[in-house]
């Protein structure tokens, strides 16, 4: 993971990365955990999408 996260700010040159996770996934704890974990912080779905969707969002700024 933290490649990737070296890979968007230093190669990509990303201001952010958003993840989408299905909010009926049965690992959505763990999942959630792990991104808050490495620095990531959930937010609400409308900021990215018109309406409300059965996903978490999760968003970490570079």
């Amino acid at each position: 993971m933290t490649s990737l996260l070296e890979l968007a700010e230093e190669i990509l040159e990303c201001e952010k990365i958003v993840i989408f996770i299905r909010k009926n996934k049965e690992e959505v704890k763990i999942l959630l955990h792990s991104f808050m974990y490495i620095g990531f912080q959930i937010v609400n779905p409308t900021v990215y999408l018109k309406r409300d969707v059965d996903y978490y969002v999760v968003g970490y700024e570079l």
